[in-house]
């Protein structure tokens, strides 16, 4: 029997190996999107062909790849099924693992460990936060904006321009802002509606009439109404995808043709993982995504992050249950300081997406065990 997934000469050279009532196993896609032929020939000894396509059992067949990932699943609790050989080699080895594989001389599998392991990312050396320059934060004047508006102040930022529907109208936010006037920082609040293509344009001409060009934007506006699908109507997506999207758009038409560091959209985890009761807040956040991507392939600095838990800022802070409850789901709640470093690291890796979340995967998926598959 040959288990294959290679493809060309290598596929057909391997076919015409089998032996009399062989079977040849084909798990590559390659050769069969291509419509690729096979030498008939090779029948004549009896041998077997057959495709296995996951992919397509999990579409057509979803209960048989729930059965048999249930049966694997004891075979290896009992002991009948073994793992084959596998290597292992730390996150900050990875150069040394990929040298490993293209020695081409390893049974089983290369496994890259990152448990108790830091991972270094390449930073760029280009200036970011500059002291000539503004930085523009929608939905800027509550919770975990403000804290990325101090955290640009501490970085150097020379205006750091704070924009929300209702501007500073809580106690907190007019403290924070204070308080970083009294540092001597250049912080504004404007009153916004992102959704609005004329109020971003308006914005964005007067922040580039200034000695001050807008370089940096952080789009972190969002409005959340829960509810199951069921409970849900156009009005309820609506106002949940007006700040994300119409607001992104909007600040990528006035925007695209100015010489940006980066515009980093507030994406989130519930975008990779889903959230039975936020359809809309999920959809939003996809549509974050995947424009990034659209932008990044026109040389635009766009980067979405799928935020986690933050569990000092944020509506999730403001609800101590709630934590509790992401806590037992795994979701581990990450602190401000932590969140902004990653937030540092993620504009200077210079993609167009990534993710920032501390998630407990075994506690997770014991939690989720039918999300697969519902």
């Amino acid at each position: 029997m040959i288990l294959n997934s290679l493809s060309g000469d290598a596929l057909k050279l391997g076919f015409a190996l089998l032996a009399p009532y062989g079977r040849f196993i084909e798990v590559g896609k390659k050769e069969i999107s291509q419509n690729d032929g096979l030498p008939m020939a090779t029948f004549n000894r009896n041998i077997t062909f057959a495709a296995i396509d996951i992919d397509r059992m999990h579409a057509d067949r979803p209960q048989l790849v729930k059965e048999m990932l249930a049966e694997i699943d004891n075979g290896f609790r009992s002991g009948y099924l073994r793992p084959i050989p596998t290597k292992f080699f730390a996150s900050h080895d990875t150069v040394d693992a990929f040298r490993f594989m293209a020695q081409t001389n390893h049974i089983g599998k290369i496994v890259i460990r990152f448990a108790d392991d830091t991972v270094y990312i390449r930073q760029q050396s280009m200036p970011l936060y500059r002291p000539d320059s503004s930085y523009l934060i929608t939905g800027g004047t509550g919770g975990f904006g403000l804290e990325v508006a101090r955290w640009l102040v501490n970085k150097g930022a020379g205006k750091v321009i704070l924009a929300s529907r209702s501007g500073a109208n809580t106690v907190a936010a007019k403290t924070a802002i204070a308080d970083l006037r009294d540092k001597n920082s250049q912080v504004v609040v404007e009153k916004l509606d992102v959704s609005n293509p004329d109020e971003v344009l308006q914005l964005i001409s007067r922040i580039q009439s200034t000695s001050q060009p807008l370089r940096g934007v952080i789009h972190a506006a969002m409005v959340l109404d829960d509810a199951f699908l069921k409970d849900m109507d156009q009005a309820r997506f609506n106002i949940v995808l007006a700040p994300k999207i119409t607001g992104l758009l909007n600040l990528y038409q006035y925007t695209k043709d100015l010489e940006l560091d980066f515009l980093v959209s507030f994406s989130s985890i519930s975008a990779l993982i889903g959230n039975r009761g936020q359809a809309n807040y999920v959809a939003a956040n996809c549509f974050l995504d995947e424009f990034s991507k659209y932008a990044r392939m026109r040389g635009f600095p766009a980067i979405s992050i799928n935020w986690g838990v933050l569990q000092d800022s944020g509506v999730v802070s403001r609800n101590r249950e709630l934590i509790k409850l992401f806590e037992h789901e795994g979701i581990i709640g990450l602190s401000n300081q932590t969140a902004l470093n990653c937030l540092d690291q993620a504009i200077r890796a210079n993609l167009a997406q990534i993710g920032i979340f501390n998630i407990n995967w075994e506690r997770w998926g014991a939690a989720n065990n039918n999300m697969a598959f519902s």
